[in-house]
């Protein structure tokens, strides 16, 4: 998992999440709290966006885990207001 700084370059990040994947890690989730969104890269080219009220599922890594997307941003949104 990677939270994404405001200050972080897109071109490095997605480097990075090139990197993980070509050693071997099985997914990559990049947390945007910037944007309350969790991307999930499989590959290069298999890649999941989770929004504001979907529901975060990896059953391929995690079997059975499930939580809302507005669920993880929650105390950060608390934390701002």
């Amino acid at each position: 998992m990677e939270v994404i700084s405001p200050h972080d370059l897109y071109e490095k990040v997605y480097a990075k999440v090139l990197e993980y994947l070509a050693v071997g890690v099985k997914q990559v989730w990049l947390v945007s709290s910037e944007h309350h969104t969790l991307t999930v890269y499989r590959s290069a080219t298999n890649i999941t966006v989770f929004l504001g009220d979907s529901e975060l599922v990896s059953d391929d890594l995690f079997p059975g885990f499930h939580c809302s997307v507005r669920k993880i941003f929650m105390s950060s949104v608390r934390s701002v207001s």
